[in-house]
């Protein structure tokens, strides 16, 4: 899939991405919009994929991004009692994921970059959604 055939995905995936979609059609910087792009692309390949086994996306709440000052783009999926965001940075190596919770799910916080290897930021994003799903 391309990453501009976002009106081609199922209602449900769309109605995730698009906001995220929106704001990286708005960034100036090639690094961090190739960045958002591929964060992007792969939060839609493990939302289909969890579409197909059965999982029910209409539950989630949209992906929402925001150009930060300093020339990144936060990527937030905010929950009732959690939150999951990825800031992608001018400079690719800087970019991070983190998971934040509160007290009802343990105050979990943990965080770390954002691998430019495409397995391992496979394996971190199907694991966060794995979370998501179960924890919605």
């Amino acid at each position: 899939m391309k990453h501009s055939d976002l009106r081609d995905l199922p209602l449900s995936v769309q109605y995730l991405t698009t906001p995220v979609g929106s704001a990286v059609g708005q960034v100036e910087n090639k690094n961090v919009a190739d960045g958002a792009r591929r964060i992007l692309w792969i939060l839609t390949e493990i939302s289909l994929t969890f579409q197909s086994r059965g999982v029910d996306l209409d539950c989630l709440p949209q992906i929402h991004a925001f150009s930060i000052q300093d020339g990144s783009l936060l990527i937030e999926w905010i929950f009732d009692d959690f939150r999951v965001g990825f800031s992608i940075e001018p400079i690719p190596s800087e970019s991070s994921w983190y998971l934040v919770s509160n007290a009802k799910l343990g105050d979990i916080s943990v965080a770390g970059h954002i691998s430019q290897h495409e397995s391992e930021t496979q394996i971190l994003m199907s694991t966060l959604l794995t979370f998501i799903i179960l924890h919605v």
